[in-house]
């Protein structure tokens, strides 16, 4: 976990007026009493260009004048209402609202969220409507022209670099940007009343790219943006009643996923019409990438809680749900110069053996749950979970496939509707003894049953036990060690080796967390968590992962005129995996231990030079990621790798470092007015191999004429901020 201080969404989201109560005038506690009350605040902020996403990737730090704050609440004759905005007009905008008329309540969350994935990527193609990218005709022509009649020996990368770098330095540039937009209404009928029911609607709506995704065009492979524009909507009904025995509650609800893209095309930078591939001269003149289809799942669920004496308490809900998918199929291909052996063109969907999925999932949820204090040192918790994932799509069976929608492969290929049932049982029992000492013994027992799996079922066992010491109303200790094991059982005949997710496994974790409070203002936490798993696979996969994880932090409030926070965190992450290459007919062996170092320091100090008129506010933050990916081989794999240098590690593997510092100091200028001034310092440094490449056409080892990567920029970069606001409290 990579521990970033809020300092920095604060700014963003007003927060140099968070800290003050909207509620200033009159008593909103009081139902009787007639009341209104609101803040607004105006934002100046001034800040450098960045050209790397990175910086504004979720948040908008908006140049110039902004209102980052506007609220309104309140109350007449027991009535209330409320609306609460953020960042107005931004792309980060956010808005929250209620009406609540005691026996009814309304309310509305309208969440605007932006992720920028890239800026500035460089590509041949641009987008002429959504999910299209297209290249002039006349100039893919004339490069089909050139490559067509250059002897294929010729054909090599400097050539290639040659054909395409007019083109590429024509720049043409993409953003990687979505936009994510969210409302939730509500309506809660009987609130406070023994009888309820509430009513939720939510819809949302993603627009933009959500990704970078490669499309094989021939012998092409074009990085380009995932188009993304869905509408996803969720409607559900739920009811309870509410009794001094307990309670009974019921919910129907109804999710529909409607794409308004269907498939994602790219013109073949050396095709300007299709044509059959022979000699590596020909294919298509366009590739494709299919995007997710339309669904739709709907649950009834239902459940009780009933109270006995000795805080005893037996639970029980029950899940249904159904899962549909119906699509229309893609064809093979969009070459129409394919065909089947029949005769048929691959590129008609009055070709497919089939014209949709028919798709259907069932997923039974059911949990039963007991707790109860039978006698007073001892208090008992039982859980029952079984979640049943019956996949009822039918296995679908196709003739063959286009490769590189370039020819027709003939050979049957049959869809698997993966499934799978989990049963688990948790039991927890725990003793006091005295007032200082609890000590907790926990069991489960896990089975995972699997259809079209290697293994058929997996079974874990695992037991745990706590200790949390009261040392005294200063001291807290809690201490606990993990231990579970997982085994596979009927796998398939010929096989020895699992995915993670199935292979026999070992597990230990240990850890405690340690809270003092010595005197009043000082706090002192710390915490040490440990995990190892170890993987029985015979020969090859996944081997160990290891965690370890130190934190501390230190709170004082020295006096009523400062206070400060300082923290600081330690983690470590290793992943173990042994795979093979095969040489002469012999499986060699080769290994990999992924290990990434976190260190995270940080800390807060807060000055009232003059109590209720002035205040100084000074953070910052630093964290530093190295990661190592560390490979050895077999004599035979290291021969292999002989000519290019042998086997290397690679140093640099997610490397991160990341700095803040913020200095603010607000002033009260009246009694409905403050003034804050501020400003922060960011600087964001990454460096990864697989990031490194600057052209959007690399050289690639791969077995293809061409490799364009979008390479947006999303790396390192350093910005300094200054801003300054106004509030006011009506």
């Amino acid at each position: 976990m990579k521990r970033l201080t809020i300092s920095l969404v604060l700014v963003a989201c007003g927060f140099f007026t968070a800290s003050t109560p909207l509620f200033a005038q009159d008593d909103p506690t009081n139902p009787a009493s007639n009341w209104f009350s609101g803040r607004a605040s105006l934002l100046l902020l001034g800040r450098d260009d960045v050209a790397s996403s990175k910086f504004e990737e979720y948040r908008e730090y908006p140049k110039g004048v902004s209102m980052p704050i506007f609220d309104v609440a309140g109350g007449y004759n027991g009535k209330s209402y409320a609306l609460f905005s953020e960042g107005i007009s931004q792309r980060d905008q956010r808005y929250r609202g209620f009406l609540d008329m005691g026996w009814v309540r309304a309310s509305v969350d309208y969440n605007e969220i932006m992720h920028n994935i890239g800026f500035k990527g460089q590509t041949l193609v641009s987008e002429t409507a959504p999910g299209v990218y297209s290249m002039s005709k006349t100039l893919r022509t004339s490069l089909q022209n050139t490559y067509d009649t250059t002897p294929s020996a010729t054909r090599i990368y400097p050539w290639l670099l040659d054909l395409y770098l007019p083109t590429l330095q024509s720049q043409n540039f993409v953003d990687v940007s979505l936009q994510r937009n969210r409302g939730t209404y509500a309506f809660d009928i009987g609130k406070g009343h023994p009888v309820g029911l509430t009513m939720t609607y939510i819809r949302e709506t993603r627009v933009g790219a959500k990704d970078t995704t490669p499309i094989y065009v021939s012998s092409q492979t074009i990085e380009l943006p995932t188009p993304t524009d869905f509408l996803t909507q969720d409607f559900t009904l739920n009811g309870a009643l509410d009794r001094k025995w307990g309670n009974v509650h019921a919910a129907y609800g109804y999710n529909w996923f409607n794409d308004h893209l269907t498939i994602l095309t790219v013109d073949n930078p050396l095709r300007d019409s299709d044509a059959p591939y022979v000699n590596s001269i020909g294919g298509p003149a366009l590739g494709h990438n299919v995007l997710p289809p339309d669904n739709s799942a709907s649950t009834f669920s239902g459940g009780t809680m009933l109270k006995f004496a000795r805080q005893t308490r037996l639970l029980a809900d029950v899940a249904l749900s159904q899962w549909k998918q119906n699509a229309q199929f893609q064809p093979y291909t969009l070459n129409t110069a394919v065909l089947l052996p029949s005769g048929a063109p691959a590129s008609a969907t009055s070709s497919l053996p089939f014209q949709s999925l028919n798709g259907q999932i069932d997923t039974t949820t059911v949990n039963l749950g007991f707790n109860s204090r039978p006698m007073d040192p001892l208090y008992v918790s039982l859980k029952y979970r079984d979640y049943d994932f019956n996949n009822k799509t039918p296995r679908l069976t196709q003739p063959g496939y286009v490769a590189w929608d370039r020819a027709w492969t003939a050979g049957n290929i049959t869809s698997t509707p993966y499934g799978y049932q989990t049963k688990r049982f948790d039991g927890i029992a725990g003793y006091e003894v005295g007032e200082s000492l609890a000590i907790e013994f926990a069991y489960r027992n896990v089975i995972d049953d699997r259809t079209f799996r290697e293994a058929e079922t997996t079974t874990e066992n695992g037991v745990a036990l706590t200790a949390i010491l009261h040392g005294s109303d200063w001291a807290l200790v809690r201490a606990t060690y993990d231990n579970s094991s997982r085994t596979a059982k009927g796998i398939e005949a010929g096989v020895t080796d699992l995915y993670f997710d199935q292979a026999n496994r070992d597990s230990d974790k240990a850890g405690f967390d340690l809270e003092l409070s010595p005197t009043d203002g000082l706090t002192v936490v710390a915490s040490y968590y440990y995990r190892k798993d170890n993987y029985k696979n015979p020969t090859f996969g996944y081997q160990s992962a290891k965690y370890n994880m130190f934190s501390g932090e230190v709170d004082l409030a020295a006096t009523s005129r400062a206070s400060c926070n300082f923290y600081y965190t330690y983690e470590v992450n290793q992943d173990g995996h042994k795979g093979y290459q095969t040489i002469s007919s012999v499986k060699e062996w080769y290994t990999s231990m992924a290990d990434d170092k976190t260190n995270s320091v940080g800390g807060s100090a807060t000055f009232h030079l003059v109590p209720d008129k002035w205040t100084l506010l000074v953070d910052g933050n630093y964290q530093k990621v190295n990661g190592l990916m560390a490979f050895a081989g077999s004599p035979a794999i290291q021969n292999t790798r002989a000519g290019n240098g042998g086997i290397k590690d690679i140093p640099n593997h997610d490397d991160t470092t990341y700095t803040t510092i913020r200095g603010e100091v607000a002033y009260a200028l009246a009694k409905s007015w403050n003034w804050t001034l501020g400003a922060f310092y960011r600087d964001y440094t990454y460096d990864d191999a697989s990031s490194t490449a600057t052209l959007p056409f690399p050289q690639s080892n791969y077995p293809m004429v061409g490799l364009f990567t979008l390479s947006p920029n999303n790396g390192s970069y350093n910005v300094t901020v200054g801003y300054t606001s106004m509030t006011y409290r009506f």
